[in-house]
């Protein structure tokens, strides 16, 4: 390089960082103004000791963006922020009682192994834990296995079902209609086409599918045993009443040691703290209610009640909630000077039967397309995302497309890390786009594997031939019957077909060889399209361990050489964008035109939005709209 283009070039660095600490020199009396705010505020909230907490029912992994989606009423909880939530509530100092509320679940196994795990960190961190339900199932009864004290409503019933299977097998009623399936397939484990062709499944198929089961059920009866204030003899008398009884009842829980009590939820704290007296109805109150007022009775009843309040105030219990400690912890965190720029992280959500899709397609659309995906990590190549974190939950597709999605994967890794998550499933393809990343995690509850080639041709030669349909070829050439349902494959078409799918095969071993560092040789006898759990898995080296989507993120913090305390900013991909017209048809349905007469709105509004979309959320601190949708 040149002197004076050396010269020019530092000229211009120290111009830009003069002017850097200009503007932050200039800026700076403001953030006085906020820090001043924000110690405030610490001081003001957080101070509350016990949390009153719901856990959701369902999950989304997507996340609206930009302006309009604050409009947007109630939705589904964002998985990632409430993980982030739940860090929050570990970290708060203040926060001595954990009560939560556990419904009738509606989330993957995985989703409530990982939510389980972060209820074991917050009691780990010096919090009790109690837990109150009114009913549901057997993930309702392991999430509350945790808590120190247990409650439930009175006479509250379990449907208590361990992960089990009962397929449809589709063969018989298939040859009634004249129809056939024939299954081509590469590993002897790969059993998605044995519905069609058999009336039950083959010896090894039904091998793997118990022994997964087994490995899923193990996990949970594992977790059962370990409740928290129960000895191993009674965990173990409980595992095997909740095994062989699928209904049960809140007094059979309570027999076994499990359930503490029977309340009302409205009676819990009172049980907490030792006082089992409910608040009677107004009436009781009054020395004669038949000839008092109502009046007076209703006045009495308030002087009660805030007698309870002021006796509560003044007890163990001072109640907060989510929001308040969320401030308070932000406010905690808040600093005068900060020179270091935030890294961001983009979580990538892929979900579904991967296809190729077309160009047209969204990325957000049904499904996981090819064509969008690689538009999408191609943006990402671009982007200034520090890392980025595939959510990974499909069962996988067709090989060509999960090809494409990898050639994108891997060409992204290139440039920056990239770290892929597997959800509730991620088998045959959803494992195949995940080898291209630096690092994959997942559950041990996770579905995962099935590394192997199926294709399913239907047979409608019978079914024409019964319903008196004619077919007749014209120009077809020597394999051409691949592509057509109207009889079986000749011997060239075989051949072929049978070719296509050991080179498919082969790319799969290869796909997996390159990503884990195995040779073909020691892969086969984890492949053949055998199906795991991500336990073993994980003991097998085919994954890098059990962590959520949040603790992977910090498992590269670490890593990367970022200090404990290092903040990331969270982008959800792809994105969701609210459209306006939309959005006022359901806000006024009884107003159908009226979303066209404000489209001229339409273009300023995503404008605006387009620049506030990348607003996200700070690693540790959740998205605002958590708290709208708990």
């Amino acid at each position: 390089m040149p002197a004076s283009a050396a010269n020019n070039l530092w000229y211009n660095l120290s111009e830009f960082c003069n002017s850097m600490i200009m503007f932050r020199l200039l800026f700076l009396p403001l953030r006085f103004l906020f820090f001043l705010y924000h110690r405030a505020r610490k001081i003001l909230t957080g101070r509350g000791n016990t949390l009153f907490h719901r856990i959701p029912d369902r999950f989304t992994m997507m996340r609206r963006t930009g302006l309009l989606a604050g409009f947007i009423g109630k939705q589904p909880a964002n998985y990632i922020d409430y993980l982030s939530l739940l860090r929050i509530l570990k970290d708060s100092i203040y926060l001595k009682y954990f009560i939560y509320f556990v419904p009738d679940i509606h989330f993957s196994w995985a989703q409530t192994e990982e939510i389980g795990r972060c209820l074991k960190g917050i009691a780990a961190a010096g919090k009790q834990l109690v837990a109150y339900a009114e009913g549901g199932g057997i993930k309702t009864i392991y999430l509350m296995s945790l808590a120190q004290k247990r409650y439930t409503a009175p006479n509250a019933n379990f449907m208590v079902a361990f992960p089990s299977a009962e397929p449809f097998f589709f063969k018989r009623i298939l040859s009634t209609l004249g129809v056939s399936a024939e299954v081509h397939t590469a590993g002897k484990f790969k059993s998605a086409g044995e519905i069609f062709e058999r009336t039950s499944f083959s010896k090894p198929a039904r091998e793997n599918l118990e022994q997964l089961l087994g490995g899923i059920r193990g996990e949970i009866t594992e977790g059962l045993r370990n409740s928290a204030g129960m000895n191993s003899e009674k965990a173990d008398l409980l595992t095997r009443f909740l095994t062989d009884n699928t209904l049960c009842r809140s007094d059979d829980l309570i027999r076994l040691g499990f359930i503490n009590e029977e309340c009302l939820e409205s009676e819990l704290l009172n049980r907490l703290s030792g006082n089992a007296e409910e608040v009677p109805p107004p009436h009781i109150y009054s020395r004669n209610y038949q000839q008092e007022s109502p009046v007076r009775a209703l006045a009495r009843f308030r002087r009660h009640l805030k007698k309870i309040k002021k006796e509560k105030k003044a007890g163990i219990f001072k109640i907060t909630d989510e929001r308040r400690i969320y401030r308070h912890q932000r406010s905690s965190r808040y600093r005068l000077f900060r020179f270091r720029r935030i890294p961001s992280a983009a979580f990538v959500t892929m979900e579904g039967a991967i296809r190729m899709g077309s160009v047209e397609d969204e990325a957000a659309g049904i499904g996981i397309s090819a064509f969008p995906m690689r538009d999408l990590f191609a943006q990402l190549e671009e982007s200034t995302e520090e890392v980025v974190v595939l959510c990974i939950n499909s069962p996988g597709g067709g090989s060509d497309a999960s090809e494409m999605i990898y050639q994108s994967i891997e060409k992204l890794a290139r440039i920056k890390p990239v770290i892929a998550v597997m959800g509730a499933t991620a088998a045959s393809g959803g494992y195949y786009i995940a080898c291209a990343a630096h690092r994959i995690y997942g559950a041990n509850t996770t579905i995962t594997g099935s590394i192997g080639v199926v294709t399913i041709r239907p047979n409608l030669k019978n079914f024409y031939r019964k319903y008196g349909i004619d077919k007749e070829r014209i120009a077809f050439d020597r394999t051409r019957d691949l592509l057509s349902e109207s009889s079986s494959l000749s011997p060239h078409s075989l051949k072929l077909l049978k070719k296509s799918i050991d080179q498919s095969y082969r790319l799969f071993l290869d796909r997996v060889s390159r990503g884990r560092g195995k040779k073909h040789s020691d892969i086969i006898q984890a492949a053949e399209g055998r199906v795991w759990t991500g336990r073993d898995f994980a003991e097998l080296g085919y994954t890098d361990g059990c962590f959520n989507p949040l603790e992977a993120l910090v498992e590269y913090r670490k890593t990367a050489g970022y200090p404990d305390d290092q903040e990331f900013r969270l982008n959800f991909y792809p994105e969701i964008k609210t459209d306006i017209r939309a959005l006022l048809g359901d806000r006024l349905p009884s107003l159908p035109g009226l979303s066209e007469k404000l489209s001229f709105l339409e273009e300023p509004l995503q404008t605006l939005d387009l620049a506030l979309s990348r607003t996200g959320s700070l690693y540790y601190f959740p998205h605002s709209s958590i708290f709208r949708n708990l």
